[in-house]
């Protein structure tokens, strides 16, 4: 499988990973960054995407014109009405689907482009050779500045000229635009909108269905048991083309179903939505001998309910796109009320909400070669060539799965591509020019599907996400970027703006609400990413290598949003709290009276900011109490706290545990705070922590526990340098979810809990600078293990330095 992964620093070794499942890759692999015009295939496709920001170029520039240019000020509204005809027709053209074939959009669009290029020259030309003339202040540049008043006059003239040249080509644009839309509006009334080319049916076999054997038998038992009240709405919910309606018709058509329903009906919604199409169709294969012509709307839906609760009925609604639709349609069901199923499949995970929700994922590459050999090679191919071409087939096969991403559709259409062709000479073409034969190439004529799947999902994005979709494939494949990055540079592209806010929205929240509305649509994917420890030695000198670059001015930011590495030592701290659109918060923190500040605006400021890492130095002390609480106390009280680290500050005792207390903490690092008694009591009821590091005598008592329930979202776990430490202990049922453990110079440690061997998440295992005694009891000498390994054996990665 391809990605295009997004990282972001949620905290410091912690982050969250935006995998970009390569769903347009999968169709057009290249070798370098991706081409917006190449993904879609037709120009067309992304002309609101480019027009949106051309629109937005010009706009600024008229308007620059307007303060230096007597006499525009018309012309600028003029031009302001005209671009919002534009944008208008450009959301309405991308809800329709007979844009695609259209030559005059192409052009037109082609024309837009170029516009907004000649707006750009314009803009630089002013910008070099005006504005600059206009900065100068010393006597040499005064005077330059007086022999070049003709040659500047001449040039506002030019930039004038030229800015009326847009004007009116945008005049010509915007009558085109008059008569396609009068063609639409004549053509609309006629137009047969059902699409043939989506519907599908439960009576249809796959001929070459492969894998999923599991998933298969799991959807089985959930839709065969006598609980009404749980899982009787299954949703298949996946990317396009992975094959959510092929296991949607294995498990319709499966003996089982078959003998525990009295009544089945399959119906497709796709995009076409049309609620009573649909209550007829299931209606009458639910109760065939019904005449559902005659109902109205209202006894459609009161029959439907009624039959799912007279008998058990299965009903599959395949592909659904929108929310919306299934709101719609969900109170024909007696959900909860009657042994009657529901399975949806869909690639929108917001309508996967209500029940069981199973998320679909890739064949693995010995299921991606099987589906292909059935496809492409005859049953007997093996017997029929030499052993040499069967091994170059195989080898040239999996590269095609790997580069089709492992998904059922395009795999089906190269093997279709293939069929018949048993010459590796023949697999070898293909393979290295797999983007041009999924297009358009040599027997695909008739097989539209894989560009069809890209169309639909692109065509059914919210107008305001599809340039921000598009953007993405301005990356290179398995690219990692922080995802503030990314919404930084949606906003500076002009494609997150502040029209698109709602309520007390910032642009950067609008950007993470579009990230994440692409996430839901199965256009990107949010997983987990484990990320490697610094050791100890470059930590240290990154925090010391801040400490200095002068001191910084941030007064007048009013705009400002994200504030990242901001150091107490060079900067004000009162500039912060002159930012009323402050969101996000990185900094450094060295004295309590820079702390208790900070600390008050976030208190008295809660829904203003969405993330604070904050880092606590040595001269800040922490245990100083204000208003009978200490500052620790109060800065845990935070919603927005996301990272904590404290270095080198005594804590005499953590805060305890209450519910408005370390609520969004998800990464606690503990430098040399000294502290006494058993810190896992509490740091083990923390319900979102997920990054532990006790570090340089964090903790200085002799015993650990780490209860049974303890740490349930826990990940990563470092201890080092705990030189009194001498039993740790962790009962079953601790830790359930972690994956990463650091154990370094805790010199006194005697043993390895006996509660690791429960733990089967844990896949890397550090033991470094140890007592021999300790490295001996978990090690293997001589193919010996040690009377310890036991607890770690099940470890695949283990390191003991």
């Amino acid at each position: 499988m391809l990605f295009l992964s997004l990282r972001s620093y949620s905290c410091c070794s912690a982050s969250t990973v935006i995998s970009f499942q390569e769903f347009l890759s999968t169709f057009a692999i290249v070798d370098r960054p991706l081409d917006p015009a190449i993904l879609s295939g037709k120009i067309v496709k992304m002309a609101e995407a480019v027009a949106s920001v051309a629109l937005e170029t010009l706009r600024d520039l008229l308007i620059e014109e307007a303060k230096v240019l007597s006499g525009v000020g018309d012309q600028v509204d003029d031009v302001r009405r005209q671009l919002k005809t534009m944008h208008c027709f450009l959301k309405d053209a991308s809800k329709r689907q007979d844009t695609d074939n259209s030559e005059t959009i192409r052009n037109w669009v082609r024309e837009l482009r170029d516009l907004a290029t000649q707006a750009e020259i314009i803009l630089e030309r002013y910008a070099v050779e005006v504005t600059s003339r206009r900065k100068a202040r010393n006597f040499k540049g005064i005077l330059k500045r007086f022999t070049c008043i003709l040659s500047e006059c001449l040039s506002m003239h030019q930039i004038g000229k030229e800015t009326e040249s847009i004007r009116s080509r945008m005049i010509d644009l915007t009558k085109q635009l008059e008569s396609i839309s009068s063609k639409w509006d004549s053509s609309s009334s006629s137009a047969d909108d059902t699409d043939w080319s989506r519907k599908t049916f439960g009576h249809g076999v796959e001929q070459y269905f492969v894998g999923m054997k599991e998933e298969r038998q799991l959807l089985e038992s959930l839709l065969t048991n006598d609980d009404h009240s749980s899982n009787q709405v299954i949703s298949i919910c996946g990317m396009g083309g992975l094959g959510k309606t092929s296991l949607a018709r294995k498990v319709y058509q499966g003996e089982a179903v078959q003998r525990w329903f009295e009544a089945r009906a399959w119906i497709c919604i796709s995009q076409q939505f049309q609620p009573r199409t649909i209550f007829q169709g299931l209606l009458k294969k639910l109760l065939p001998h019904e005449n559902v012509e005659q109902h109205d709307d209202d006894e459609l839906v009161r029959r439907l309910y009624d039959a799912q609760k007279e008998k058990k009925c299965l009903v599959i609604l395949d592909d659904i796109w929108k929310a919306e639709d299934w709101n719609s349609l969900r109170h024909a069901f007696p959900i909860g009320e009657s042994g009657s199923r529901i399975l949806l499949t869909t690639r929108n995970q917001n309508i996967a909400s209500t029940g069981y929700v199973h998320r679909l994922e890739c064949l693995s590459e010995d299921e991606g070669w099987e589906l292909l050999q059935k496809i492409a090679l005859p049953n007997n191919y093996s017997q029929e060539l030499p052993i040499i071409e069967i091994k170059q087939l195989e080898e040239y096969g999996r590269e095609i799965v790997q580069k089709c991403g492992s998904l059922p559709l395009p795999i089906s259409v190269i093997g279709g591509v293939l069929r018949q062709e048993n010459k590796p000479i023949e697999w070898e073409k293909v393979c290295r020019n797999i983007d041009s034969y999924l297009q358009h190439g040599k027997g695909m004529e008739k097989d539209k599907r894989v560009e069809q799947i890209l169309d639909l999902s692109y065509n059914l994005l919210p107008y305001n996400l599809k340039s921000c979709f598009l953007y993405l494939g301005c990356f290179r494949e398995d690219e990692d970027m922080e995802p503030e990055n990314l919404y930084l540079l949606w906003m500076a592209e002009g494609m997150i703006s502040l029209e698109d806010t709602v309520g007390g929205e910032s642009l950067r929240d609008v950007a993470e609400r579009y990230l994440y509305d692409l996430a839901n649509k199965c256009f990107v994917e949010v997983v987990d990413r484990q990320m490697g420890r610094a050791d100890e030695s470059s930590i240290c000198k990154t925090s010391s290598s801040i400490i200095g670059g002068e001191n910084l001015k941030l007064d007048g930011l009013n705009e400002l949003e994200t504030l990242i590495e901001f150091n107490s030592l060079n900067g004000d701290i009162t500039n912060l709290l002159n930012m009323p659109k402050l969101r996000v918060l990185n900094g450094r923190i060295w004295d309590e009276g820079s702390m208790s500040m900070i600390i008050d605006h976030i208190l008295n400021h809660q829904d203003q900011f969405r993330n604070i890492e904050l880092h606590i130095h040595g001269k800040c002390n922490v245990n100083q109490e204000k208003d009978g609480s200490t500052l620790l106390r109060r800065l845990l009280m935070c919603r927005s706290l996301s990272f904590l680290e404290i270095q080198v500050c005594p804590v005499s005792k953590l805060p305890a545990y209450e519910v408005q207390l370390y609520q969004n903490v998800i990464e606690l690092r503990l430098w040399g705070t000294m502290i006494e008694e058993d810190p896992m009591e509490i740091l083990e009821k923390l319900p979102v922590l997920r990054n532990l590091g006790l570090l340089n005598d964090a903790y200085v008592g002799r015993e650990m526990v780490c209860r049974a329930t303890g740490f349930p979202q826990l990940k990563y776990l470092d201890f080092w340098s705990l030189p009194n430490l001498v039993e740790w202990r962790v009962e079953k049922g601790a830790m359930p979810n972690l994956c990463n453990l650091h154990i370094v110079r805790c010199s006194k440690l005697e043993m390895i809990p006996d509660g690791l061997k429960f733990i089967t998440t844990l896949n890397k295992l550090y033991i470094y600078e140890m007592p021999e005694e300790l490295r001996k009891r978990v090690g293997v000498v001589d193919g010996e293990e040690g009377e310890d390994y036991h607890k770690i054996k099940h470890i695949p990665s283990i390191y003991i330095l």
